[in-house]
């Protein structure tokens, strides 16, 4: 099988700039060291994506021009330290403070969080008008550093939660479950944050 992948937004998480520079490689002919260096947004990326994008067979350098001792050693504490998964000693844990500073991994996954619960909070709100509770595992709370966004209040969810509500209504609990959740605590104006309770 043949993946296109995009480099440039493979650089924007550290996983997939992992797997980027160290499983994926050029067709065609192509000079990986400088498919690399295109998807660079700053001369600093440029220069580390050529080095970690040479590819080094038997002794050799194949690419336009061989790596300067500093490069290849540049090259080796990298692929070193993501070999480590960026553990297993300070070098490491080094290497990937310097990533994250390069490429802003920590600061996208906490702007990509907060997009998250801004819009799952609208989305409680408009649980609230409808009349209906709270979807099972979301409450409000403090906000989480989750390595997956949250499952999106389906079209299906609404369906069925709203017939539940409406069997509820019938015997006069529908107030008590919503009350239960805490939407009606959230103040006007307010943005909440919003945590996900995975099951099993």
């Amino acid at each position: 099988s043949i993946w296109y992948i995009c480099a440039r937004e493979c650089l924007h998480a550290e996983d997939s700039f992992k797997r980027l520079v160290t499983k994926c490689r050029c067709i065609g002919g192509q000079d990986r060291a400088a498919r690399l260096c295109a998807a660079a947004t700053s001369p600093a990326q440029a220069a580390l994506l050529h080095a970690l994008g040479a590819e080094v067979r038997g002794g050799g350098t194949n690419g336009a021009e061989a790596l300067s001792s500093a490069e290849a050693q540049d090259r080796q504490e990298v692929l070193a330290a993501i070999e480590h998964d960026f553990g297993g000693c300070e070098r490491h844990r080094r290497q990937r403070r310097r990533l994250d500073a390069l490429f802003g991994w920590d600061e996208r996954v906490a702007r990509v969080e907060e997009e998250v619960q801004a819009a799952q909070v609208e989305q409680l709100k408009l649980f609230q008008q409808m009349g209906l509770p709270v979807p099972p595992g979301i409450r409000l709370g403090k906000p989480s550093m989750a390595s997956s966004a949250p499952p999106l209040l389906t079209e299906e969810y609404v369906r069925r939660t709203q017939h539940r509500s409406e069997s509820c209504k019938s015997v006069g609990v529908a107030e008590s479950v919503a009350h239960a959740g805490g939407l009606a605590a959230v103040p006007a104006g307010a943005v909440p944050t919003v945590e996900i309770e995975q099951e099993g």
